[in-house]
Order: structure tokens, then sequence, then C-alpha cells
């Protein structure tokens, strides 16, 4: 969505926050689940649950190289539909607790924010601008 709209934004103070785990942390969890896990156990696989949507905005503007700036709810559903501004303005955070204790798992990789800027994300970001330059040129 940044680079299409050519800036990265968050809603209002962009103080929500919300949980997220490494693709390769999640996939670690879940083989330690079929493992060792109950039938009918539930588990949260989470790495952090501190990140803002304004800190995730930042990254994602820095990688992508556009503008961070704060909008209102009503803009952001103008700008990205109404799906996107509710995720981004209620708190979805929970503990992997449980994983830990009973599974022994541990998450291991990079925390979202540095992933974004300086891992998986910037070949793809780099790919994105290049496909929205495309665009904006009618090409």
């Amino acid at each position: 969505q940044a680079a299409l709209l050519g800036e990265s934004v968050y809603v209002e103070d962009g103080a929500t926050r919300s949980t997220d785990v490494h693709v390769d942390d999640a996939a670690r969890m879940y083989l330690l689940a079929v493992e060792k896990a109950k039938p009918g156990d539930v588990f949260n696989c989470t790495s952090s649950t501190n990140v803002t949507s304004k800190e995730l905005a930042g990254a994602i503007g820095e990688v992508i190289k556009v503008p961070v700036r704060s909008v209102s709810r009503e803009e952001a559903v103008k700008k990205l539909g109404p799906f996107l501004p509710m995720i981004l303005t209620h708190e979805n955070r929970s503990a992997s607790r449980k994983a830990m204790g009973q599974l022994g798992w541990q998450p291991k990789e990079v925390d979202r924010l540095t992933d974004t800027t300086r891992g998986s994300y910037v070949a793809f970001a780099e790919k994105l601008r290049s496909d929205a330059s495309q665009k904006t040129a009618g090409l």
C-alpha cells in the first residue's frame, strides 16, 4: 500500500500495538506442537507485542523511501479500505508463555522492525518501488 500511495501512514497517534512472529519461528513452534502437544491444545506464537503501528509505518517508509504521516480514521478508510484501519486501531496482543513452557519453544529470529528495514523485506520493497514507479509513469 505504501508504495502505491507514495506514503506510509498510521492512524491517529499510531500508539496501537500488535503481536508478531517471524515465519521461521512460527514454523518451529508448529513443529514442536505437532511433536509434543496434546490433541486440542491451543498455543499462541508470538515474539514481540510492543511494536506500534507508528513504528511499523516508519520502518515501511524507511525501506520503501516514502514519507510517513498520521492520518485520521476517516482518511485511512478512504486510502486503505475499511479492514486495514480497523486492524491498525485495535490492540492485538497475545503471549506465547504456554508454547514456551509446554513446548520449550523460544523465538530466535530478528524482530519485525529489524526484518522490515534490514531483512527479507528490503528486496521486496525495491520491487514495490519499481512497480509503483512504472504504474505512475504509465508503463
